[in-house]
């Protein structure tokens, strides 16, 4: 073993002990990403996503009728993953920092900015109070002007934000997977999933949709990442932190195999 990698092994082991708070953070908020990812698919189905398939008006007259299931058709559940994914990014960036420091910077900011930017190209509290004022107005001029914002708010949906969180949060995994070629604390199955995945997402999928048959397959790749028997969430470092490490990167790349647009 040469000294570059005794030195590697000893700092990441230092990183775990300082930073065994974040990622436990990031461990659940893995875990939470997961199960909105079931939510959403589950909930596709009772509330299929409503821009570009549906008026403004059929989109109003839902959110009054049902809030809930209004939102959830306006992306409510890839609105609230994608907040879920600061934790994960950062830690990312943690454990691939001593590998190397620039490019696991580089990945975080570029990772960051995509989660920024899916916040405005997904106006659902904006189109739930027009809802209110459209339903509240009774002179047809102001129901038409409601109609109108609204239509100019469906326009975020598939607009220049979504399109650049894809591309930037695809980017940004692609650099955290090439940095774990040379980590000793990701393993290069690890790795190369990450690679292949996000290079996907970069060039078939910059306008990507939910698909509900990458579940099985993100499946497998889990059991590829966890062999049978493998815990999770190990007690002790280094096992606790590379075991989350690893979890964080599949919750990751299972949100982005899943995501949906028009």
């Amino acid at each position: 073993m040469t000294q570059i990698e005794i030195t590697e092994i000893t700092e990441n082991t230092n990183a775990g002990r300082r930073w065994k708070d974040l990622y436990r953070l990031a461990g659940i908020a893995a875990i939470i990403s997961e199960i909105i990812i079931l939510l959403g698919i589950v909930t596709y189905f009772i509330w299929p996503y409503a821009p570009g398939n549906q008026s403004v008006q059929e989109i109003f007259l839902s959110l009054q009728d049902n809030p809930f299931g209004g939102l959830v058709s306006l992306d409510l559940f890839l609105y609230l993953g994608n907040l879920f994914n600061i934790l994960l990014f950062l830690a990312l960036y943690v454990s691939l920092r001593t590998t190397n420091d620039s490019y696991a910077l580089v990945a975080l900011a570029v990772g960051l900015v995509g989660v920024v930017l899916l916040i405005p190209a997904r106006p659902l509290f904006e189109m739930f109070a027009l809802s209110k004022l459209y339903a509240a107005a009774t002179d047809p001029a102001l129901k038409d002007q409601y109609l109108a914002s609204g239509r100019t708010l469906l326009l975020f949906f598939d607009g220049t934000g979504w399109i650049m969180n894809t591309l930037l949060g695809g980017i940004s995994l692609l650099v955290s997977s090439l940095l774990m070629l040379r980590s000793r604390i990701f393993s290069r199955a690890t790795a190369y999933v990450g690679i292949i995945t996000n290079l996907a997402a970069c060039i078939f999928f910059p306008s990507g949709r939910w698909c509900a048959a990458a579940v099985p397959v993100f499946a497998w790749l889990h059991r590829l990442v966890f062999p049978a028997g493998s815990p999770v969430f190990t007690h002790g470092s280094p096992g606790l932190n590379r075991d989350i490490k690893k979890f964080i990167l599949m919750s990751l790349l299972t949100r982005r195999a899943c995501c949906r647009s028009a």
